[in-house]
């Protein structure tokens, strides 16, 4: 068991910390992520038969970026509020759509356009907008191609942009 849980954190530790880090964007909380993670793992790992096969990288990835989404949630939650009364909206100066989706969900008005979304585009928006995974990274999270993260961003983008109110606005 020991022998397997080295294995486990030579292959995957810093795969599960950026990960992590590209969801809170926080060191020592990506480094927390990870412990927290391993102590999940841990917990299961009787079951694992081989460390080095594509479902078993899929499983570990999808617990950090579960417990990653789970501190970035009771981050927000905590958030001073004195800074949220300090934060005054921004005049949306946009030129295209990526950057008119990243301060939609800065200044929270994304929830509008997400609940005209399908849950598959929801998904690839928030990992590479929100959590700015690449391609790859999203791919590797939803166990889908990069082709198809692709795609669902373009027709995300699309709906989004029509939701916005403009087809001018690449």
């Amino acid at each position: 068991m020991a022998e397997t849980l080295e294995k486990l954190y030579a292959l995957y530790e810093q795969k599960m910390y950026r990960l992590a880090y590209t969801i809170v964007h926080n060191v020592e909380q990506a480094e927390d992520i990870v412990q927290e993670s391993f102590i999940k793992i841990f917990s299961h790992i009787d079951k694992l038969k081989n460390v080095e096969n594509i479902q078993t990288k899929r499983w570990i990835m999808n617990v950090v970026k579960n417990e990653a989404i789970d501190h970035y949630r009771r981050n927000r939650r905590h958030l001073n509020l004195n800074d949220a009364v300090k934060a005054e909206p921004k005049e949306m100066k946009n030129d295209n759509v990526d950057d008119r989706l990243k301060q939609m969900i800065r200044e929270d008005y994304i929830q509008m356009i997400f609940d005209k979304l399908s849950t598959n585009e929801k998904k690839v928006l928030r990992y590479r907008l929100v959590y700015q995974l690449s391609t790859a990274e999203t791919a590797e999270v939803l166990a889908i191609s990069e082709e198809a993260v692709r795609q669902r961003f373009s027709r995300a983008k699309q709906k989004a942009k029509e939701i916005m109110g403009g087809k001018n606005n690449d």
